[in-house]
């Protein structure tokens, strides 16, 4: 059996491959001629790999089985060759035509086999290599890149003569500048993979203010194939519907997100971690990893030794919370469970949440709250927003009917205005906002009173307690919980007495 966590590893690589593969494809089948089929996995099945291809994937792996983690590391580090041949091909960029999609495929796979070299450097000087440990993956990586060059030669008929090959390898050459501030970059997890940067749309549209910056075109479609198997939990149970589209839905920016509130957690998180004594730390219940991205941002420089614990009811925002912080050289801890109704057996110095308690039935806060207080140790925290609406009671539990297909038009035309960026249909993704304004529950708290007194008699005093006035995303429609709308929230940071 395999474990389910390496098989969430393996879907993402999977994408990421047949993302490459499928960047190319869209390049070929531009070039083909009239009546020529399409690109196909199939079709390339039948077309035989070459000797030079055969021999290098060969000595690739019996390196890794022969030399174990010195292997894999120098399996990494030469993955993609230094991707000399994508950056080449990124020149392109700017001629128009099949050039300029060469460029655009080239880009893409030069940012994610960067990502994998980095891989085959992080922590290196952790793992206490010896002389011999140093020179056996010298000798490993200098075999497979030579290796690579002679394997990439004969794919494209010999172009480099057998003197400059030599000399390539002689190291009778300038050598490429190795890119040392991309690497940090990388390493910081402010690179990202498939499409680098991120557009300044998403910039807008995270809001800025002490907010990170998060790498959703790579992971909203992993996290819509990955909630098709982990989001259903029963027959009667598939949340689906909301973790496979939420950043789908951030990136439209139609949805209330940590991003509305980015400094102050950027504020309080960073006076907890300048103070040192808040290194356990609980996040409790999470839609995918963006409160784990503002921890993160808060803790930089101070994440030696921090043990963080994901627990959601779900695993696909589980999933995600790892793969971002594997991104960042980073193991966190996660359960699945219903924090609600079952206590986490483990003691924390702070616990992180965003606009959960709204999410939580009037009738079940209080077994929150000391499941919350048993977590924390005398002293520890919580931090975390939550709304207030004076005029809420149980018939706002859902939505409006009569206001939702507005919501679901304007996600249509929002979705449109992405249509060649997310690869995802536009009438797709506005039935999934209407699915999911029409869905998410809303038990709002009235007052900063009701919220006082809720801490208050669960054994927890504020450190500060502000309401503050939200506004939302222009031309937004004010409907339905969880969504961008104008609102009067909560930010607090209240401790365990």
């Amino acid at each position: 059996d395999v474990p389910r966590r390496e098989v969430l590893r393996r879907m993402a690589g999977l994408y990421e491959e047949f993302s490459h593969y499928c960047d190319f494809a869209d390049v070929y089948d531009a070039m083909r001629a009239p009546g020529e089929d399409t690109l196909s996995p199939a079709r390339l099945k039948e077309e035989p790999t070459w000797d030079e291809n055969r021999a290098f994937l060969a000595r690739r792996a019996e390196i890794v089985a022969a030399h174990g983690r010195i292997g894999e590391r120098a399996r990494l580090f030469t993955e993609g060759g230094y991707c000399t041949l994508y950056s080449e091909g990124m020149r392109l960029a700017g001629q128009g035509g099949t050039e300029e999609m060469i460029a655009r495929a080239c880009a893409g796979v030069y940012e994610d086999e960067f990502g994998h070299m980095c891989q085959g450097i992080a922590g290196l000087d952790a793992e206490g290599l010896g002389d011999s440990d140093w020179a056996l993956m010298t000798e490993l990586s200098a075999e497979l890149q030579t290796m690579r060059i002679h394997m990439r030669n004969a794919q494209f008929s010999y172009p480099v003569a057998a003197a400059r090959i030599d000399a390539i390898v002689g190291g009778d050459i300038e050598p490429v500048a190795f890119d040392f501030a991309k690497a940090e970059a990388y390493q910081s997890g402010n690179a990202t993979n498939r499409g680098g940067e991120l557009d300044p749309k998403i910039i807008d549209t995270l809001g800025g203010g002490g907010s990170p910056p998060e790498p959703l075109l790579t992971s909203a479609p992993l996290a819509r194939l990955a909630a098709e198997a982990l989001c259903r939990r029963s027959e009667s149970e598939n949340c689906s519907w909301y973790h496979g589209y939420w950043q789908y839905l951030r990136i439209l920016g139609i949805v209330a997100t940590p991003e509305r509130h980015g400094a102050f957690y950027a504020g309080a998180l960073g006076e907890l971690a300048a103070a040192g004594d808040y290194r356990r730390i609980l996040i409790s219940a999470t839609a995918d990893y963006a409160m784990l991205a503002h921890l993160l941002k808060a803790y930089d420089g101070a994440l030696d030794g921090l043990a963080i614990t994901a627990v959601d009811i779900c695993e696909t925002p589980l999933m995600l919370c790892k793969w971002y912080a594997q991104r960042h050289g980073l193991t966190i801890e996660t359960q699945a469970c219903d924090l609600v109704q079952e206590p986490i057996d483990k003691r924390f110095d702070l616990i992180v949440t965003h606009s959960f308690l709204q999410m939580v039935p009037v009738a079940a806060r209080q077994k929150l709250m000391a499941n919350w207080h048993q977590a924390l140790r005398p002293g520890g925290k919580i931090v975390s927003v939550t709304r207030l609406n004076p005029d809420w009671t149980e018939a706002h539990i859902l939505p409006d009917r009569e206001r939702i297909p507005a919501f679901r038009e304007h996600a249509q035309r929002e979705a449109t205005k992405w249509q060649g960026v997310l690869g995802i249909d536009a009438g797709e993704l506005a039935e999934a906002a209407e699915n999911y304004v029409g869905r998410v529950k809303n038990y709002s708290l009235r007052s900063e009173a009701e919220l006082r007194a809720l801490f208050t008699d669960a054994g927890f005093a504020f450190d500060r307690l502000d309401p503050v006035a939200v506004k939302g995303k222009s031309g937004q429609p004010q409907v339905g919980a969880g969504t961008s709308r104008s609102a009067t929230y909560a930010e607090f940071v209240a401790r365990r007495t």
